[in-house]
């Protein structure tokens, strides 16, 4: 029969270097034959242990033909122990006298069993493409943990993320990669074609055992400013800030956007007939960009618009009212919602002086044109940019090894936007 164990553990530590993993196997029971040659007898034997240890060491680094998997290698042999062994013999191999013949000249099947699975477990090849057990068993496990894929298809995008590390250190494993963000959908009627991203130099973080704010953690999960602008771009290209507006929250509820609202800021709007409907269109000719600085109030990062095209066109003949350029420096915020296991965006409203509006398209002959571009367009701007932080939509994370995030923080790790979070077992 197959041979049979209740359960089984394992513990892995990271050294600087190596991982050591130490398996644990509960009540092991293996099931032998012996085969007697010439004239000797054939017989059953069984062994059993409560429990058996297999302590190894192994060293992980990128996959050389595959840079998007871990390569797992078992350093030295591998140590193997039992406790509570037992060995049970069956058939001839148990009579009276016969059976304590045989079983002095096998002799203690420990020690044979001990060696047996030790050589079992070890490297074939040692450095050679072939794998020990334990380690092809890590490289499958760790293969099921896919971030490129899920990140990529939630935001339209796709997501390449090759290793160029795994770095091994007491406090935990660091996998570094050469992540890319390029757009993959449809492009709307509208968005641009965008030739190049914001690039910032940074320098690759280091991680230690507790979060910037103090906190321990169980993973850490962070992006450049470069990697977070090629998703801007790819997102931007696939319709993000193409919007338009047929309401305005500004401040004391959301209200339609009527030539009477309009009146209340560029008093030229008085002149259509009171109930006339408008909309606003929202066009944007670049990405926005963070700048690998902290926001105007000291936020997560800073979020720079530049060249928001926007247009006030009147409903019914869809004539172009009033147009103005728009670029504007706000903070961005990142929370981690729990429930959805996704970061969250938001923008805060910018200070005054932080939005520029400038008329490019002026249909209804506004006489204080300065004060429309620097006090009037800036203020009711100020109110609906941050609004744009739903059209950002949500940063989805994947799980791993079947274990939730839930997060501790969200803060900068050195120059890289960070996440960290505890690994639990799914909610029953």
């Amino acid at each position: 029969p197959p041979a049979s164990f209740s359960g089984f553990g394992l513990d892995v530590d990271s050294m600087t270097g190596f991982v050591a993993g130490d398996v644990v196997i509960n009540d092991i029971e293996v099931f032998t034959h012996i085969d007697g040659s010439g004239l000797s007898v054939n017989c059953d034997l069984t062994v059993r242990a409560s429990t058996v240890s297999i302590v190894g060491d192994y060293e992980l680094q990128p996959d050389a033909a595959d840079p998007t998997a871990i390569d797992v290698n078992l350093l030295g042999s591998p140590g193997v122990s039992f406790t509570s062994f037992t060995s049970e013999y069956g058939g001839v191999c148990d009579f009276f006298l016969i059976g304590d013949i045989i079983q002095a000249v096998i002799g203690d099947i420990q020690p044979t069993v001990t060696n047996g699975l030790r050589d079992f477990l070890a490297d074939p090849d040692g450095s050679g493409p072939a794998d020990a057990p334990i380690a092809e068993g890590i490289e499958t496990a760790l293969a099921d943990i896919s971030i490129a894929g899920p990140i990529g298809q939630s935001l339209g995008a796709i997501l390449e993320a090759p290793l160029f590390t795994v770095d091994e250190d007491d406090d935990g494993i660091t996998l570094g990669s050469d992540s890319s963000f390029v757009a993959d959908c449809t492009p709307p009627a509208g968005a641009p074609d965008l030739s190049a991203s914001y690039h910032v130099d940074e320098a690759f973080p280091t991680f230690g055992p507790l979060t910037p704010g103090g906190s321990p953690f169980g993973m850490g999960m962070c992006v450049s400013t470069s990697a977070f602008n090629q998703l801007l771009k790819a997102q931007t290209e696939c319709g993000l800030l193409l919007t338009t507006l047929t309401r305005l929250n500004l401040g004391g509820g959301s209200f339609p956007i009527l030539s009477d609202l309009l009146a209340l800021f560029i008093p030229e709007f008085a002149a259509f007939t009171p109930g006339t409907l408008f909309r606003i269109e929202l066009v944007p000719t670049l990405a926005p960009i963070v700048t690998g600085e902290p926001g105007p109030s000291e936020e997560l990062a800073e979020l720079k618009l530049a060249h928001l095209v926007t247009q006030i066109i009147q409903e019914g003949n869809d004539a172009v009212a009033l147009g103005v350029a728009v670029e504007a420096r706000l903070g961005l915020e990142m929370t981690f919602d729990d429930l959805t296991g996704s970061l969250v965006f938001q923008l805060t409203p910018p200070l005054a002086g932080d939005v520029v509006a400038v008329v490019t398209e002026d249909r209804v002959g506004i006489e204080d044109l300065e004060g429309l571009e620097t006090v009037v367009l800036p203020g009711v701007l100020a109110e609906v940019l941050p609004s744009l932080a739903s059209s950002l939509g949500e940063f989805p994370l994947p799980t791993f090894l079947d274990l939730e995030l839930q997060g501790v923080e969200v803060s900068a790790q050195g120059e890289f936007m960070s996440l960290f979070a505890d690994l639990a077992p799914p909610a029953p």
